[in-house]
């Protein structure tokens, strides 16, 4: 049983097909010779782009249908057949070897061409290996059949393949991808009216080929350079292909400057080949870098439009700096967090904008630059309880240039508050609201960080603590906790610390105070707890006491060591009966 054809994946490679033998007969039946090989070949690209745009599993129906419409061209213009398909033969092996070559790039990147590197294998391949290729067998049948001179059909070959695949591979890609479409779709009237004007003076400048008496040929140039600036390598592919047609004319007929060259037509037409790769390769690189260029300074431009969009949705201000610390960028939240708008910020000295925190942000500045590979934070408290985090990254050049920092100013009111409580909850002890041994050490190390620290330590313990949860049970023990917990709080000033270091055992840390002042603190407070009974259980009034150590800070001294000391003080009132103070 046999399967049906489905004509529809046909209908493409034929239309390619039409394509193809279309372009070939024209190139013969303007420039062929006597039989010979034509002297431009545009055909052989319009396949090329076709290949590049499609699936590799297509590619078999247009190099069939390419090498039906060569046959066909060739057997109108030559009246033979073996010989136009010895001529397909090498054109479709021309055509698949830059397909194949190309196909890799073009489908990733979608673009003929992205960088140097894609120009120089399109230039390698289009314009050496391939046409080197086919001309060995285009130019042997051209010789055996139609008796022409094999060096100079295969060289005559050999630069209109090229040529053609130079400049009518860019042509042709550009228009089957629509990128003339779009291009004429995203320009204004007026960048409509520019191009045209720039392909008029282009059209204009090809009236050196209709007098033979100067030798203009560089005048094009100039529009061409012009259009390539302009317009990118749209407009000089097309200008270009305007320059080609006019040359292409001119020496058929015999006219333009380079009739003035003394030699015979064949000669004229390895000129004009000469002439055109010429205007191509002096103005491809160019139209290729500026693509570049614009493609990257498009992706900057969208790249900084999402950067805006981004800091304008979120709390978070950008602050570009340069080597001087003067704002030269701004953007996001900057009229909530320093009221001013970005462009106020502009030129604004890096202490100038954050005000009383400038000092502190220069240093993060400096420590930014001098450690490049680690950004440098610091954070910003304001009166109003506003809380910002300022982090700095050093920006450097390609070259290793130094170009300034960048400072992404975070807003962390709520975050900088959370992190206090949650550091206040563990520095905190649950039962009697005072400091746990873990948030009292911390105060002890900034008290002995001073510059010059004075003060005393002084460690209580409740006496019989365990006899009373034994008797009334834990929560009376509780109560009694709590009950000596106020009474501390009454005994010293507001800037002393209290903190419960676990159990029934207290600390107090004096500050700005000698032994003798702290002396008398402790020694009232051993007397009004034992004063009056601290709690009524079962109508039953219960009184307390209790021992204290005290120790005044020596300095140099490590704080095991100070604590060790208060510790045998206390330990030291125990012995002595307890209810009693105790000072080392």
């Amino acid at each position: 049983m046999t399967g049906k054809v489905n004509w529809r994946v046909w209908r493409l490679p034929l239309a390619g097909g039409v394509l193809y033998c279309l372009l070939a007969a024209l190139a013969i039946s303007l420039t062929t010779r006597s039989g010979g090989v034509a002297a431009a070949w545009p055909a052989n690209a319009a396949i090329v782009a076709i290949l590049l745009l499609s699936r590799k599993d297509e590619w078999h129906r247009y190099l069939l249908m390419a090498f039906a419409g060569n046959v066909f061209a060739n057997i109108i213009a030559r009246g033979a057949v073996f010989g136009p398909a010895l001529f397909g033969l090498a054109n479709i092996v021309e055509i698949a070897i830059v397909a194949w070559a190309l196909h890799r790039q073009v489908g990733r990147t979608g673009k003929l061409f992205v960088d140097r590197m894609s120009l120089t294998a399109f230039l390698l391949w289009a314009g050496v290996v391939a046409p080197l290729a086919s001309s060995l067998l285009g130019a042997a049948t051209a010789s055996s059949l139609f008796g022409q001179d094999l060096v100079q059909s295969q060289t005559l070959w050999y630069c209109s393949d090229a040529l053609g695949l130079i400049l009518f591979t860019p042509f042709f890609f550009s228009l089957f991808d629509g990128d003339y479409a779009r291009c004429f779709h995203g320009r204004s009237s007026a960048g409509l009216i520019e191009g045209a004007l720039l392909h008029v003076f282009v059209a204009l400048s090809t009236a050196i080929f209709l007098q033979t008496r100067l030798p203009l040929l560089f005048l094009p140039f100039i529009p061409l350079m012009l259009v390539t600036f302009r317009l990118g390598w749209l407009g000089t592919s097309t200008s270009v292909l305007i320059i080609a047609l006019a040359g292409i004319r001119a020496s058929l007929q015999g006219t333009g400057p380079i009739a003035m060259i003394d030699t015979d037509p064949q000669g004229h037409i390895l000129f004009l080949q000469f002439y055109l790769a010429c205007l191509v390769l002096v103005n491809m690189p160019v139209a290729a870098t500026l693509t570049v260029k614009r493609d990257l300074i498009a992706r900057l431009h969208e790249d900084e439009r999402m950067i805006e969009l981004l800091s304008r949705n979120s709390a978070v201000t950008l602050l570009s700096f340069d080597p001087a610390g003067r704002c030269t960028k701004a953007a996001g939240q900057t009229t909530g967090m320093f009221a001013k708008q970005p462009d106020e910020m502009r030129e604004m000295a890096l202490e100038d904008i954050f005000g009383s925190h400038g000092d502190v942000c220069l240093q993060a500045y400096i420590a930014a630059l001098d450690e490049p590979e680690t950004p440098a934070r610091c954070e910003l408290m304001f009166d109003d309880g506003r809380c910002l985090e300022a982090v700095f990254t050093a920006v450097y050049e390609a070259d290793d240039t130094f170009s300034g920092a960048l400072a992404t100013i975070t807003e962390v009111t709520q975050r900088k508050r959370e992190h206090l409580r949650l550091l206040e909850v563990a520095h905190t002890d649950s039962l009697t609201g005072v400091l746990n041994r873990a948030g009292f050490m911390d105060h002890l190390a900034d008290a002995m960080a001073q510059e010059k620290p004075r003060f005393c330590l002084a460690l209580i313990d409740l006496d019989q603590f365990k006899a009373i949860n034994d008797t009334f049970g834990h929560l009376t023990g509780d109560e009694a906790l709590i009950r000596l917990t106020r009474i501390l709080q009454r005994s010293v000033r507001s800037r002393d610390i209290i903190a419960r270091l676990g159990g029934d055992e207290f600390v107090m840390l004096i500050r700005d105070a000698r032994l003798a002042y702290a002396t008398n603190v402790c020694d009232r407070l051993v007397r009004s707890v034992s004063a009056k009974p601290m709690l009524v259980v079962n109508a039953a009034p219960i009184t307390l006491t209790i021992s204290c150590g005290l120790v005044e800070y020596e300095a140099g001294e490590s704080s095991d060591r100070l604590i060790d000391r208060v510790d045998m003080a206390l330990y030291s009132a125990k012995g002595c009966g307890r209810n009693c103070l105790r000072a080392a």
